[in-house]
């Protein structure tokens, strides 16, 4: 669990210390307060939401790609509030072309995040893939041939697996 922030008001302690639940997730004095302090969620800032050439993501899709953040903090609870370490979250379309992205990426529309081989081990890949199951299970859940993981916010349900 990331430190509390000193000059984090004390009537959000508990969104901070829980950010998993549907209060700290509702809370828009609190969303306000992580925006306005450089946070999407209390475990991942705003700046590792950011394209790997540093755009970050855009206005219109601040929204969906916090609710993605939420999504993966009720995720990090569930694998025992293990670090997440992010490859890739946000890419702008041309950075996406540039690298091989899948054409309707959701990369794209950042709500979308792919994890190191490293991550998915400390967790352990059953573990990791069976919790994904359950907190995205209306969304993408997949892995890659290095062993890296991806999971997003699709909306519907879209499973991988290369192995």
């Amino acid at each position: 669990m990331a430190s509390r922030p000193s000059k984090l008001p004390s009537k959000y302690h508990y969104h901070w210390d829980h950010p998993w639940t549907e209060k700290a997730r509702k809370s828009l004095g609190f969303r306000r307060w992580l925006k306005h302090n450089g946070y999407l969620t209390p475990n991942f800032p705003t700046s590792e939401s950011k394209c790997k050439d540093g755009t970050p993501v855009p206005r219109r899709l601040s929204y969906s790609c916090r609710q993605h953040a939420f999504r993966l903090e009720k995720f990090r609870h569930a694998v025992g509030d293990v670090p997440l370490n992010v490859l890739s979250w946000y890419r702008h379309r041309a950075y996406n072309d540039r690298i091989g992205g899948a054409k309707n990426s959701k990369h794209i529309l950042a709500i979308a995040t792919d994890f190191a081989t490293e991550t998915v081990d400390r967790v352990g890949r059953q573990r990791w893939f069976a919790t994904a199951e359950s907190v995205f299970s209306s969304g993408g859940v997949g892995d890659y041939p290095a062993g890296s993981a991806h999971l997003d916010s699709r909306g519907y349900r879209a499973r991988w697996r290369s192995f």
